[in-house]
């Protein structure tokens, strides 16, 4: 045997030790990175040119790529929506629900808003934003 085969034979293990360890809390950093079960889409709707007060309807798909229904209750009610149709509802597991919300467009100091608007579920996982994105016409505040 040669004096360079032990230092190879420690570097394997060296190298074994070390990628079993990367594994290990690679892992662990995905088991606990939460994971929402509903997907949206479009997760951001640009709405385009809108005048301060103009109403538009926007609709989401919500889709449960889970293994248990969830029920979407509301959304957050400081989001400058008119209505928000068929809530709440329950989604099932595989299957797609439409969400309609009515948007009114408020004064802002930019041009260019963008809005997150707080999906609310029945599930702690669910964490959640419906985006509305619009320019702003005519006078800013």
């Amino acid at each position: 045997m040669t004096s360079s085969q032990p230092g190879f034979i420690s570097l394997v293990i060296q190298s074994f030790v070390f990628s079993t360890l990367l594994s290990y809390w690679m892992l662990r950093l995905w088991l606990f990175v939460p994971v929402s079960p509903l997907l949206i889409d479009p997760e951001t709707e640009n709405l385009g040119s809108l005048r301060s007060g103009e109403a538009r309807t926007v609709s989401f798909a919500v889709t449960n790529i889970g293994s248990s229904p969830i029920q979407v209750i509301g959304v957050n009610n400081k989001c400058f929506c008119k209505s928000v149709s068929k809530l709440p509802v329950n989604v099932n597991p595989g299957t797609t629900e439409p969400i309609n919300v009515q948007f009114v467009a408020q004064p802002s100091k930019s041009r260019s808003v963008k809005i997150n608007i707080p999906l609310v579920t029945n599930s702690p996982k669910c964490n959640l934003t419906l985006g509305i994105r619009y320019t702003l016409l005519g006078p800013h505040s």
